[in-house]
């Protein structure tokens, strides 16, 4: 049997308790009826039921980031983790930052427009 992710709700109710945010006004945020997040965090049948979007913009309002790993079931040494918003501006600044470093060799073709050639 696959596990399953059944801790979503306590999660969200804590940072939320620590934060003084209320279900209503996280539904408000959320675009749903306050009784529809109270079911998915407290009680009900879509206790724990969240969509992907649903948990990035919850996240996103408390101020966290969420993050996913895929794990092999055969080799738990195999993860694959899929890269937050910041993660990726981080690594492209990083990027950026390292192409200083290159040999880049402007030549000015015509008056007004300059060719980059990059030598690595």
């Amino acid at each position: 049997m696959k596990p399953v992710i059944t801790d979503v709700k306590s999660v969200i109710i804590s940072i939320m308790n620590d934060k003084g945010i209320s279900i209503k006004e996280l539904a408000q945020y959320l675009n749903i009826e306050p009784t529809s997040l109270h079911d998915k965090l407290v009680t009900g049948i879509n206790q724990n039921k969240f969509t992907l979007s649903q948990l990035e913009r919850i996240s996103d309002y408390l101020g966290y980031n969420l993050s996913i790993d895929f794990i092999n079931e055969n080799n738990s040494n195999d993860i694959r983790h899929c890269k937050t918003v910041s993660e990726q501006i981080n690594e492209s600044m990083k990027r950026m930052c390292d192409y200083n470093s290159l040999d880049l060799w402007p030549h000015i073709i015509g008056s007004n427009t300059i060719n980059l050639l990059w030598s690595v």
